[in-house]
């Protein structure tokens, strides 16, 4: 199974969920990081999940296979983050403070959104509008940050880890819920901030 992620849309946040899904139920979880791990399809540790950006967007994937999709609706937010990961990253922290106020700052990230929009729609129209992959559970980043617990639902019958019709799936939300780490929605743009960026982009979100 894939999980095929825009960068910066919850991958590993889903990652870390999964592994506890998988271990609320007793059953066996493995990861391939693919960038850090194999680099081939599939993966040749014969793992159970394999990630993968498809930065090119030149991946062929077997359709009949499942998938999980990340990505954020929003333009803005997606490539902000982007912009975020390539230009202030390092190993210690994530910086996700980043004064927006600053022009210099701000200009350089509005370029960045020009630079990296085709990309962006390609990549949703590969994965998200061509309905090509039918065997996809799409997770629109914000979305499942709001609404994690129908999420948590989702993947669990997606993935048929509950075979039993008498099962209390609510109490196991409930359960996985309480068990994994607080999940919290964060908004890195300030509204002004946002305003000003789509009124000089004109992004249609």
């Amino acid at each position: 199974m894939f999980i095929i992620s825009f960068l910066r849309s919850g991958q590993h946040l889903l990652e870390r969920l999964l592994k506890h899904i998988y271990n609320y139920y007793g059953q066996e979880y493995s990861y391939c990081e693919y960038y850090k791990c194999c680099r081939e399809i599939p993966c040749n540790k014969k793992c159970l999940f394999q990630k993968n950006h498809d930065f090119e967007l030149n991946l062929e994937l077997k359709l009949d296979e499942k998938f999980l999709i990340l990505y954020r609706k929003d333009k803005i937010y997606q490539l902000e983050s982007f912009f975020r990961f390539e230009n202030f990253f390092n190993e210690d922290k994530f910086n996700s403070n980043i004064n927006y106020k600053d022009e210099i700052i701000l200009n350089n990230l509005i370029k960045y959104i020009k630079t990296k929009s085709q990309y962006y729609d390609d990549f949703v129209n590969k994965y998200i509008k061509s309905n090509k992959y039918k065997q996809s559970l799409i997770i629109e980043y914000d979305d499942f940050l709001c609404k994690y617990k129908d999420y948590i639902k989702q993947i669990i019958l997606f993935l048929n880890l509950t075979n039993s019709e008498n099962i209390d799936l609510d109490n196991d939300i409930e359960n996985i819920v309480n068990t994994f780490e607080k999940i919290e929605y964060k908004n890195n743009l300030d509204n002004e901030i946002y305003k000003k960026i789509n009124s000089i982009l004109h992004v249609d979100i």
